[in-house]
Parts: structure tokens; sequence; C-alpha cells
């Protein structure tokens, strides 16, 4: 599954993650999905981007099935990155 992800900040202040998975199904069709809009609590770290977007994979059970994830490119989401491959690292076993 390729994974897009992107940060949301609502006019009053509330910040939410959205994860889209995409994938082809059995007859080669592209199909989008909207896995999750995580409500954000503190600063929108890499850290907190990177729990809010483990927590949607191992909801739906999709650890082992990531192939790519895109965002844009702003400084938390890229520390994100380095915070997921740490983690990843860290549980291998699932991962």
């Amino acid at each position: 599954m390729a994974f897009t992800l992107d940060g949301w900040s609502s006019p009053y202040g509330s910040a939410f993650l959205g994860v889209t998975a995409h994938y082809l199904d059995e007859n080669w069709q592209l199909q989008d999905l909207t896995l999750g809009f995580e409500h954000l609590t503190g600063k929108h770290t890499g850290q907190a981007l990177m729990q809010a977007f483990v927590r949607v994979v191992e909801r739906f059970q999709l650890e082992k099935k990531i192939i790519s994830i895109t965002t844009d490119s702003g400084s938390n989401i890229r520390r994100m990155g380095k915070e997921l491959e740490v983690y990843t690292a860290a549980h291998s076993d699932r991962w």
C-alpha cells in the first residue's frame, strides 16, 4: 500500500493528521481509502505525527504492507520520517 499524509489545522486551533491508503484491487483498479483523521494534541512534532501514523497503521494491521509514504516537505513531517525509521527498526518483528 502507498500512503499519503497531510496535516490540517482548523481555524480554532485543532490539528489533525489525515492518512490515506492507495492500492490496486483484485481487478487492478486503483482504490483510495481515508484510514484516519487523527486529532493531534500538543505540538505537531515529528514524534507526534509518527505516533498518529503508527496508530492508524496498527489499527488496520498494515505494518508489513507499506510501500511508500508521500507527504509535503514540512520540517516536522521530515522529522516524522526519521522518527518512523527508528520506530520501525526497533519493532522490526512487526514492521
